[in-house]
């Protein structure tokens, strides 16, 4: 700030500074305080996660894929002081042959996996214990290769009084202790049609590749569906 002449304008300078510099130095107002930042986003307006692409969903093919990686090293002690890393692709898919060849209830997995690269334990650790969870069988091979077929789930659901009676009404099927059987002419078609579905899927089985207790198992189940 430059100096103040003396005198009378002295005393008129100060006139015309000192409320300036009153002014800067004083308290904000209420009303003049600087916005609020802004609110983040609530869990309804977070934008929903995205989920993977099934471009076969509608024709009942579900697939299913990842890529797992893992590094490890070896700081003191074993061999040497090196590190390794090992991956796994994995390539799977459930086929819901209800959609796609009209088998009720009746689902195949399949999955495929690659493996590859070394293990810490090989070239650093000299032990034969595996320290890198998707190290072995470094190749490419078949992982899983089931038929599901869904009977008695599903006959359970239909029939809650069952389940209580088997004590079958609990874990995924606790709701069923509150609920009785739908016996309204809509329940009773409903069940009759799904037991004939249940029907044609046994019927559908090759009795030969089965074994003689396996072939007994199924005419039993046979005899009640009929």
């Amino acid at each position: 700030m430059p100096a103040l002449p003396s005198g009378a304008c002295r005393a008129g300078a100060l006139a015309l500074v000192l409320p300036a510099l009153l002014a800067s130095a004083a308290p904000v107002r209420a009303d003049e305080a600087p916005p609020p930042p802004p609110a983040l986003p609530t869990a309804a307006e977070q934008p929903a996660p995205r989920k993977p692409a099934q471009p076969f969903a509608d024709q009942g093919i579900t697939l299913a894929w990842s890529y797992t990686g893992e590094a490890a090293g070896n700081v003191s002690g074993g061999l040497a002081r090196k590190s390794a890393y090992t991956g796994q692709v994995y390539l799977g898919a459930d086929a819901d042959l209800d959609r796609i060849a009209g088998i009720g209830g009746a689902t195949i997995h399949f999955a495929v996996t690659n493996r590859h690269g070394k293990s810490l334990s090989d070239i650093a650790l000299g032990n034969n214990t595996s320290v890198q969870e998707v190290w072995g069988t470094q190749n490419t091979h078949l992982a899983i290769l089931t038929w599901e077929q869904k009977l008695f789930q599903d006959r359970l659901r239909r029939s809650p009084e069952m389940a209580t009676n088997l004590g079958l009404d609990k874990g995924a099927n606790a709701d069923l202790r509150a609920k009785l059987s739908d016996q309204s002419a809509a329940g009773i078609a409903a069940n009759k049609a799904e037991t004939l579905a249940e029907l044609k899927s046994l019927e559908a089985v090759d009795r030969a590749s089965l074994s003689p207790d396996e072939q007994i198992d199924l005419d039993c189940v046979l005899y009640g569906q009929r």
